[in-house]
């Protein structure tokens, strides 16, 4: 189908990403590795901003569109919020704050593109895991290119093209940007070979699917013997 599947209970899934966006702090905080109170401020606000700017994106591109009745929607500024948070890890201590700004707004646009689109081609991806966690990683690992011979990227990459002084902003930057697709590409021919591996093993060992009888009665009726979620079982007429 091309609708996005309905999700169950959005309280809990707001609840959800609450505790994640509070969680961020303290892994974006954290990876500095050193108690100074001013870089880790500085992380914290652009964390932040980055997040709150992706789902109020999402919410207003959500409204302008016929897909969503026009209307904000709420599953959509979750994954925009999520997508902001994904997308400034990488670059979180290194930005200007108008830097987060851009890199949050992108983020929740490209979360509400992306998780259209994948319903589109039919791509089960039921929670918009893969429009968060792909395509905003993918934009977060770019925009490292905007912390533009930032001292804390200098002092930890001293190699870093956009630390050289000698060359033009311009090249310094399509420099770093080469790396960073670069970078890209290293992970996700990774990704890719030993996913295949693993699933191989999986499939060939134990499978990875189960029977069609099993998902039309439901896995917690044929495993556990009772029914999690009233409603969503198929009954007779």
């Amino acid at each position: 189908t091309k609708e996005a599947i309905f999700p169950h209970n959005l309280s809990m899934a707001t609840l959800g990403c609450f505790i994640l966006w509070l969680g961020w702090f303290g892994f974006n905080g954290g990876s500095l590795l050193e108690a100074d109170p001013k870089q880790i401020s500085h992380i914290l606000l652009t964390t932040n901003i980055a997040a709150a700017t992706a789902g109020l994106t999402a919410a207003f591109t959500t409204s302008r569109l016929k897909y969503f009745n026009n209307k904000p929607e709420l599953s959509m500024i979750i994954n925009g919020v999520l997508g902001g948070l994904v997308s400034i890890t990488a670059s979180s201590a290194y930005v200007q704050l108008w830097a987060a700004l851009f890199i949050g707004m992108v983020a929740g646009r490209l979360v509400v593109f992306l998780v259209y689109l994948f319903n589109l081609w039919k791509i089960d991806d039921p929670v918009g895991a893969i429009s968060v966690h792909l395509g905003c990683g993918i934009w977060g690992t770019l925009a490292v290119v905007l912390s533009n011979q930032n001292k804390l990227l200098c002092d930890q990459i001293i190699n870093a093209p956009l630390c050289n002084s000698e060359s033009l902003g311009v090249i310094k930057i399509f420099q770093q940007l080469g790396i960073q697709v670069l970078g890209l590409f290293v992970v996700l021919l990774f990704t890719l070979a030993f996913s295949w591996v693993t699933w191989s093993i999986l499939k060939a060992r134990i499978g990875i699917r189960v029977s069609d009888e099993d998902e039309l009665k439901g896995l917690d009726r044929q495993l556990h013997g009772v029914d999690a979620y009233q409603g969503f079982e198929k009954r007779k007429v």
